[in-house]
């Protein structure tokens, strides 16, 4: 890969938050219509997987048409039984009696969204991508972030995140699936000696990653969107807990590392509000479109000698 070493001018910084992560097909497709592409894409949670799609070459036409066409029995498979549930109630009050099966760490299984990205990226591994990728989870067991990334970008990564981990090899679809697994919801994902879940718990939205992979004007795009009205349900109930954890670090890192942060003004949807894609995905649109002017000024600053008056030779 010739000039990896050199800076990159765009980096897209996509952000977690469900559903909600949808805008970013928006976002992409709005920077298209402008004459944009981004040099580098990094993602965290629902984010991870456009930035993943992006990197196996998907335009945002193709991620928007198959947006569109989800259906909950494809995405998510229930990990709870009247076994398990009255498992999580013995372990919580501390009694005696002891399930055959462990107790579940999550809601949602995760196999069928694995399944699917694995699909959907065609069975890429981290080791075949050309373009600069990072998808971000956390350690458990460590407490550190975990940054998935293309072996070419492995050393770059790890000068500018030394207290990350950085893995550069496996399956694409597997390093997805570890950064939407969002605490109480899914099941953590096993990798060797990690124990990985949604990547929000260390960086919300990675615009960190983007800077580390190289990216000179790093926008962010954060979906956490305001909340307008009391949970709906258990799903619904961890996901908002989860996101206010996640919002003052994110609101911390976003300072230091983006450049321009969008924030689309998006409906408060679920994890199974999947006939309201399309308002997401307008939204990211619009809210890239009403930067673009800034979008502009970043990546092409006035030269110092024009700004003053002076002639250019």
């Amino acid at each position: 890969m010739s000039g990896q070493q050199e800076p990159m001018e765009l980096g897209l910084a996509l952000g977690g938050g469900g559903l909600r992560g949808l805008a970013h097909v928006g976002v992409l497709r709005a920077l298209q219509d402008a004459g944009y592409a981004p040099d580098v894409v990094t993602g965290t949670s629902s984010g991870a997987i456009l930035a993943a799609l992006w990197a196996c070459g998907w335009t945002p036409a193709q991620m928007e048409e198959v947006s569109r066409r989800l259906r909950s029995v494809e995405l998510y498979d229930s990990n709870l039984t009247w076994g398990s549930v009255l498992a999580v109630i013995a372990q919580v009050l501390r009694l005696r009696w002891r399930p055959r099966r462990p107790v579940p760490q999550g809601v949602i299984q995760g196999q069928k969204l694995e399944r699917l990205f694995g699909l959907w990226t065609r069975g890429a591994r981290l080791e075949q991508l050309q373009r600069p990728v990072g998808i971000m989870a956390a350690d458990v067991r460590s407490g550190r972030a975990v940054v998935f990334c293309p072996p070419a970008y492995r050393e770059r990564v790890q000068r500018a995140m030394p207290a990350a981990i950085v893995v550069d090899k496996g399956s694409l679809a597997a390093a997805v699936r570890a950064s939407i697994a969002i605490p109480g919801i899914f099941e953590p994902k096993r990798m060797g000696p990690y124990i990985l879940v949604d990547g929000a718990v260390k960086d919300k939205v990675p615009a960190e990653a983007a800077r580390a992979l190289g990216a000179r004007v790093v926008v962010a795009v954060d979906v956490s969107a305001r909340r307008r009205r009391e949970p709906a349900g258990l799903l619904d109930y961890l996901g908002q807990a989860f996101d206010l954890m996640a919002r003052d670090l994110a609101a911390f890192k976003l300072e230091r590392f983006a450049d321009l942060v969008l924030q689309p003004d998006l409906p408060d949807v679920e994890l199974t509000d999947l006939h309201r894609v399309p308002e997401c995905i307008e939204a990211g649109a619009r809210a890239l479109r009403e930067v673009l002017a800034d979008l502009e000024r970043l990546l092409h600053p006035a030269a110092p000698e024009a700004a003053s008056g002076q002639a250019v030779t």
